[in-house]
């Protein structure tokens, strides 16, 4: 039993640091105020943690050099933010209010969005775990005005959205692909951008 608990700390811990290395350490980026102002420098953002006493809004916080002091940005002062190669808008949709980050999945006409909370939970004898990601999908022409991405709707979203990608659009039409697969496949089709990306490149050296 010793040895089982042990086990479940040391997994607690490379969960933990993963979750830190992914959000929740100063990233290089910029943000963008509400006149469209960009600002470059480091920014902080952590999933806010699910609750019935979570606030209004979100915030992050921003560095202009490692050596600054920081500065906590809600959301209520800007538009938009970028940690690395991902970006974030700020929604002004009634069902966002509480927790108004979006991170932009698909940047098309019809764009996809995942907003990201943190939620904790318990292993067994009262060992705490780890935190862990929930994830809602929302879509829509802009991050005001989004429809939220279900079973329903799945298909019919996500096919044209990955039309770059005929071989996995055409097994989403043919259900090979579900709602529940989405996490998935959407790390599917990003690794094999990436690689795609890279051979391109490697090709275009001299």
């Amino acid at each position: 039993m010793r040895r089982y608990i042990i086990y479940t700390i040391l997994l607690c811990t490379i969960t933990l640091t993963t979750y830190g290395q992914k959000y929740g350490d100063y990233i290089p980026g910029c943000i963008y105020d509400l006149q469209n102002v960009k600002s470059i420098g480091l920014i902080k953002w952590t999933p806010p943690t699910i609750s019935p006493f979570t606030t209004v809004g979100d915030h992050v916080f921003f560095k202009l050099t490692p050596d600054d002091q920081r500065q906590k940005v809600k959301t209520a002062q800007f538009s938009s933010f970028v940690m690395k190669a991902d970006s974030f808008v700020v929604s002004h949709a009634k069902e966002t209010e509480q927790y108004p980050i979006l991170k932009v999945v698909f940047d098309k006409a019809v764009k996809l969005y995942a907003r990201y909370r943190t939620t904790n939970f318990n292993g067994p004898a009262g060992v705490y775990m780890a935190n862990r990601y929930d994830i809602d999908y929302y879509y829509g022409p802009d991050p005001d005005h989004i429809t939220n991405l279900d079973r329903k709707n799945f298909a019919e979203v996500l096919s044209p959205l990955l039309d770059d990608r005929p071989d996995l659009s055409e097994k989403i039409k043919n259900k090979e692909y579900k709602y529940g697969d989405l996490d998935d496949l959407l790390k599917l089709y990003f690794k094999q951008k990436d690689l795609l990306s890279k051979k391109s490149a490697e090709t275009l050296k001299p």
